[in-house]
């Protein structure tokens, strides 16, 4: 998921949601993972799932795991 030359990566579990993709929804998981965490190397998506209702897809969730480095 992630290269860092030596170290340590610490990974974290995320859920994004999107009420206009899954695309989306993996950009939120990371901008909002960005905002309290720094130096975020890699995004591992882990699955898509959609809430649907009358048929139609209203919201979209992708579960992520977001990999930063460890200083």
């Amino acid at each position: 998921m992630s290269y860092i030359e030596k170290g340590v990566v610490k990974v974290v579990e995320i859920i994004g949601v999107s009420e206009k993709s899954w695309e989306d929804a993996v950009a939120t998981a990371v901008a909002k993972t960005a905002e309290t965490i720094t130096g975020i190397t890699g995004v591992e998506v882990t699955s898509f799932t959609a809430k649907v209702e009358g048929g139609k897809v209203i919201r979209y969730q992708a579960a992520c795991k977001i990999a930063f480095a460890v200083s």
